[in-house]
C-alpha cells in the first residue's frame, strides 16, 4: 500500500474514520476553549457535512449556580434563526402561486401611519421595508417591568413602533416588525396559525423533531436555562424564575422557535438541499441587499462577511439566548450554536467553530495511508478567458464525474459523467458563457471528491 501525506480538498470515504478520530475532539477543545475566553454560560453546537452529523457537543453550564452543565438534548431559543423559516414558508407560497413576492402589503393587512401599505412582501423579508424595529429599548424595559405581558400585534405597533425609517425601497434597516407583519400574512393566506403552519410545512416533513413554538408547544426535551440582568445590577438573572410570556408572545414568527444546534444545523442543510423550496426560490433567499459591515441581507438569510468565503445562515438574540448558524455551498458544511446569555461575542465564537470546522474537513485534511486513486491538476491557464485545461487520472475502473460549480455551489457545467477506465485525460473547458468570477471544478469517483479553484476573467 503506498504510504503518504497529502493536504487537498478532499472528502473521502476510506479516509472519514480518520477524520472522525481527531475532528470532533479538536472541536470539543475549541468549544471548552471559547466558554472560557469569552466568558460565556452555557453552549451547544452541531456541525455536519451533508445530512451526516460529523460533531456535536457542549462546554459549561445550564446553571452556574447549581452546577447543571448543558447537555447536548437541550433547547434553546434559536431567535432569529426563525426568519429563515418565515422566509421559506412564503416562497413556498409563492411557489404554489398564492402570492407574489411583489404584492404590496395592502393585499392582506390594514395599513396604518406605522405601515405603508404600498410596502412589497419582498420588502418586509429583505428589511427594505423602512418599518421600525419593534424591538427598542422600551420593548427591553417592558419585559423588565412585566415578563408576563402577553403581547398582540395592534398594541405592540401602537406601544413600540415609531414612525417610518424612510420610504420603502430607499435603505435598509433590520426590522422584527416586518417579519411580524409576514407571519400575519401567512395567517391570513393560509387561514391557520403560525404554529400550525410551521409545524406542517417545516417541523414535521422535515423531521425537525426537538423544534417547537413555546406557547402552543410542549418543550420537546430539557431547556437550556436562559439568563439576562433583569434589575440593572450587574449579575445576570434566572430567566427560570420569571415568565417568559412577553418574550414569547412578541417574538412570533420574528424569533421564537426552540432547538437544538444539530436540528438547527439540519434546516439549513435541508434548505439548500432544496428539499423545503425549488432551486429558484433559493436564488430569490440568497440574492441579498448591503446591510451591515457583518453581513448582506437576502430573503430571511445573512450572507455572512466575517468569511473568506459565502456562508449563508443567520444570527439571533432572544432574551437569554443567542444563536449563530452557518452553511457553506461548495462542501455543504453546516454549523449551529446556542447559547444561554443575552449578550456575548455570538460572531465570533460562530465564526472561530465554523472556519475550524471548515479547514479540518475540507481544505486541510491530513490523509495517511490512503491509496492514492485519482489525481486533479490545477487548470491551465489560470486565471484564463475563455479556455483553460484540466488534466485529471485514475486508477482503476470507476465512475467519473467532473463538474464546475460557481461560488453559490450551483453546477454551471458538466464535463464528465460516465464510467471510465484507468489512465490519464485532458479536457479543454469553454467558460464564454460564464461571467467573471471564482469558480469551483469538482472531480468525484466511486469513493472520493477532489475540488479546486478557478479564476475567469473578461
Amino acid at each position: 500500500m503506498l504510504k503518504f501525506t497529502q493536504k487537498i480538498i478532499l472528502i473521502a470515504v476510506t479516509a472519514f474514520t480518520i477524520i472522525a478520530q481527531t475532528l470532533p475532539e479538536k472541536l470539543q477543545d475549541k468549544l471548552e476553549s471559547l466558554q472560557v475566553e469569552k466568558s460565556l454560560f452555557g453552549i451547544s453546537a452541531a456541525v455536519l457535512l451533508g445530512d451526516e452529523l460529523i460533531w456535536s457537543g457542549t462546554a459549561g453550564y445550564s446553571n452556574p449556580q447549581t452546577k447543571d452543565t448543558v447537555t447536548i438534548d437541550m433547547n434553546g431559543s434559536i431567535g432569529s434563526n426563525t426568519k429563515m423559516m418565515t422566509s421559506v414558508i412564503i416562497l413556498q407560497l409563492v411557489e404554489e402561486g398564492k402570492l407574489s413576492l411583489d404584492d404590496t402589503i395592502d393585499k392582506w393587512l390594514t395599513p396604518s401611519s406605522k405601515i405603508n401599505g404600498k410596502i412589497t412582501v419582498r420588502q418586509l423579508l429583505n428589511h427594505t421595508s423602512g418599518i421600525a424595529n419593534y424591538t427598542t429599548e422600551a420593548w427591553v424595559d417592558s419585559f423588565k417591568t412585566n415578563p408576563a405581558k402577553i403581547w398582540n400585534m395592534n398594541e405592540m405597533i401602537d406601544v413600540l413602533v415609531g414612525e417610518p425609517d424612510f420610504q420603502p425601497g430607499e435603505s435598509w434597516n433590520y426590522s422584527n416588525t416586518g417579519y411580524l407583519l409576514l407571519g400575519s400574512i401567512i395567517e391570513k393566506v393560509e387561514n391557520k396559525s403560525y404554529r400550525e403552519v410551521l409545524h406542517e410545512r417545516i417541523f414535521d416533513p422535515l423531521e425537525l423533531s426537538t423544534m417547537y413554538t413555546p406557547i402552543e408547544d410542549e418543550p420537546t426535551g430539557p431547556v437550556l436555562t436562559p439568563w439576562f440582568d433583569m434589575d440593572d445590577d450587574g449579575e445576570q438573572d434566572n430567566l427560570d424564575q420569571y415568565s417568559m410570556m412577553a418574550m414569547h408572545t412578541s417574538g412570533g414568527s420574528a424569533g421564537y422557535i426552540y432547538s437544538t444546534p444539530v436540528d438547527l444545523a439540519m434546516f439549513l442543510n435541508k434548505l439548500f438541499s432544496k428539499e423545503v423550496i425549488d432551486q429558484s426560490s433559493l436564488d430569490e433567499m440568497i440574492t441579498t441587499v448591503p446591510a451591515r459591515s457583518t453581513y448582506d441581507y437576502g430573503l430571511g438569510l445573512i450572507k455572512y462577511k466575517i468569511f473568506d468565503k459565502p456562508y449563508y445562515g443567520h444570527t439571533g438574540q432572544y432574551i437569554g439566548y443567542l444563536s449563530f448558524s452557518a452553511y457553506e455551498p461548495i462542501s455543504k458544511l453546516s454549523v449551529a450554536l446556542i447559547m444561554n446569555l443575552t449578550f456575548a461575542d455570538i460572531y465570533g465564537v460562530g465564526q472561530e467553530i465554523t472556519e475550524l470546522a471548515f479547514n479540518e474537513i475540507i481544505t486541510s485534511i491530513e490523509v495517511e495511508n490512503l491509496v492514492n486513486e485519482f489525481s486533479l491538476s490545477q487548470n491551465y491557464p489560470n486565471p484564463f478567458n475563455p479556455t483553460t485545461t484540466i488534466n485529471f487520472s485514475i486508477h482503476g475502473q470507476t465512475y467519473v464525474s467532473l463538474k464546475v460549480y460557481d461560488v453559490l455551489g450551483k453546477e454551471v457545467a458538466e464535463l464528465v459523467n460516465e464510467e471510465r477506465s484507468s489512465g490519464s485525460y485532458k479536457l479543454d473547458f469553454d467558460a464564454s458563457n460564464l461571467s467573471s468570477g471564482i469558480y469551483f471544478y469538482t472531480l468525484k469517483t466511486n469513493h472520493s471528491i477532489i475540488s479546486r479553484k478557478m479564476v475567469v476573467i473578461k
